[in-house]
C-alpha cells in the first residue's frame, strides 16, 4: 500500500534538499524591487526620500548591532 505524503509538494521539495522557485529567486526580485523603488524615491527628493533614507538607516543600524 502506498503511503500518502502527510506534506504539501512543496513542503516535500524543501524537506528532500530542493529550493523552490520562491525562494531561490524570490529574494533576488524583491530586493531589486526595493532598491528600484529607493531610487525613484532618490530622484524625487522630497519628504519622501527622507523619511525612506531614516527607514534604511534604522534597519541598518538594528541589523549591525
Amino acid at each position: 500500500m502506498k503511503q500518502r505524503n502527510l506534506h504539501c509538494p512543496e513542503v516535500e521539495r524543501l524537506m528532500n534538499g530542493k529550493l523552490p522557485f520562491v525562494t531561490l529567486h524570490g529574494i533576488t526580485i524583491v530586493i531589486i524591487v526595493i532598491i528600484l523603488s529607493c531610487a525613484c524615491l532618490w530622484c524625487t527628493g522630497g519628504k519622501a526620500w527622507q523619511i525612506t533614507s531614516d527607514m534604511i538607516m534604522h534597519i541598518l543600524n538594528r541589523m549591525s548591532g
